[in-house]
């Protein structure tokens, strides 16, 4: 009769000789997660022993992925490690994006909930845990830690220790009170005056590119486009020959917080999400943001444009003197 195949994952029949030194070797082939076939040998002073250090040896080569792996007693702080392993090593989440998880973590779902044992992890604690962020931080620490304990518990799904996901069967938190807030002429007005007095008699900091600031709220007003997109706009983006001029916003500014100076900035070739690729036009805004400001913004753009003749037509409209990305900050 032929052997039964073992199936990926499966550890089979395991044999314990004893070895003429008079300890034991248990010995047993594994099916890896591919289908591989693995003969597996471990000894000891006794046969539990040698039968230990080979399920270990099992579990080792089942998960080993060259970073942090799971046991059945492993606790959140530890899930929360490998989950950030996986998530920098699949490459499908932005540096900022990982920044954020590492310190919603750290700082909160750590202090509050790191020892307890995944597999005590239920519904009800969910719940609780939840309740305590909300009361001893604020709302949205509570949601952001939701969402990062949901994307935690689903990479134990992965690594086979849970069968569901209780951060989904847990109670909804209230979304956020959304305030809408409209900026008058007169307020316009007060932000332009504030921007070019900024450090203008103080000795605290450097003195702000004054100009720079004005052309990127004016635009920023005029367009509805984020800071990060106008900051991220190249000479070859703004089409001032055609009538209305328009600018094509197809790009962002990522800053990382754990790189220094100039180096945590880049021009990220995609926007924030899928539908931020787009065209907006550059007339002048319907509102008239103020008195005499009407297609100002406009003419910035074409002063952008033209202001360096020997830069190429990728260079950022704005940047810093040297050349640099200017930071959203």
């Amino acid at each position: 009769m032929a052997k039964q195949k073992l199936r990926a994952g499966e550890l089979g029949t395991i044999q314990v000789i004893t070895l003429p030194s008079g300890r034991f070797q248990a010995r047993a082939r594994l099916c890896d997660e591919v289908g591989k076939l693995h003969q597996l040998k471990a000894s000891g002073a006794t046969a539990a022993l040698a039968e230990t250090a080979l399920r270990e040896k099992a579990d080792s080569v089942l998960n080993d992925s060259g970073g942090p792996t799971l046991g059945k007693d492993a606790t959140i702080t530890q899930a929360a490690v490998v989950f950030l392993y996986d998530k920098g090593r699949s490459g499908t989440v932005e540096d900022s994006t990982t920044e954020a998880y590492e310190a919603s973590v750290r700082n909160v779902i750590t202090p509050t909930c790191g020892d307890l044992l995944l597999r005590d992890f239920t519904v009800r604690r969910c719940n609780r845990i939840l309740a305590d962020i909300r009361e001893q931080r604020s709302l949205a620490a509570a949601r952001k830690a939701r969402s990062v304990l949901s994307l935690i518990c689903q990479t134990e799904i992965e690594y086979d220790i849970f069968s569901f996901n209780p951060v989904r069967d847990a109670r909804r938190l209230p979304l956020p009170e959304r305030k809408t807030s409209v900026l008058t002429p007169e307020q316009l007005l007060l932000v332009q005056r504030l921007i070019r007095a900024w450090r203008k008699d103080s000795g605290y900091g450097p003195r702000p590119n004054v100009e720079t600031l004005e052309n990127a709220m004016w635009i920023m007003v005029g367009t509805s486009v984020r800071i990060g997109e106008v900051l991220a706009l190249r000479r070859c983006d703004v089409d001032v020959a055609s009538s209305p001029s328009s600018a094509l916003v197809n790009a962002t500014i990522k800053q990382q917080r754990r790189m220094a100076f100039t180096g945590n900035r880049h021009r990220s070739g995609r926007g924030r999400s899928g539908g931020s690729c787009r065209r907006v036009s550059l007339r002048p805004p319907s509102v008239a943001s103020s008195p005499g400001r009407v297609g100002e913004w406009r003419r910035t753009c074409l002063r952008r444009r033209r202001a360096s003749r020997s830069a190429s037509a990728t260079t950022n409209a704005f940047c810093a003197p040297s050349s640099t990305t200017i930071s959203k900050s």
